[in-house]
């Protein structure tokens, strides 16, 4: 990538981000002002008229969590740059879902994931968590 590793802290004053209410931080980068659909357009869960589709960028420093939420929308993260991200997902039928986003394809990383409307979830990056796979009394 040709450039120097760059600190979280870094990243974010260049693209100028700001606290994300659920973490993180970010900057709204597109909101497509072509079409809106109105409040009675829209399933009851929306609240307020809606853009078609926005992007936004997302940066979440190490030691940090995007807070577990669900949005009544599907949500497409997109991994640029930094350490491999861990999306997990709270299924209808318990289960937890775990998905990296990252670039190291070979490991199994998605470096482009979409999170169905209307499911619990939260993020975490992929370094931080040391849960690891432990037999009981080891």
């Amino acid at each position: 990538m040709g450039s120097p590793k760059k600190k979280a802290s870094e990243v974010a004053a260049l693209l100028n981000l700001q606290p994300h209410p659920d973490g993180g931080f970010y900057l709204e980068t597109f909101r497509d002002s072509s079409i809106t659909l109105s409040r009675s357009q829209l399933p009851p869960q929306y609240n307020v008229d809606r853009a078609v589709s926005s992007a936004i960028y997302f940066l979440l420093p190490s030691g940090n969590v995007a807070h577990l939420h669900r949005i009544p929308c599907a949500e497409t993260w997109h991994f640029y740059m930094g350490e491999p991200l861990t999306v997990f997902e709270l299924l209808d039928d318990g289960q937890v879902k775990l998905t990296i986003i990252g670039r190291d394809l070979e490991a199994g990383h998605c470096p482009q994931y979409t999170v169905p409307p209307n499911v619990w979830f939260g993020a975490f990056l992929t370094l931080d968590c040391s849960c690891q796979n432990q037999q009981p009394g080891s």
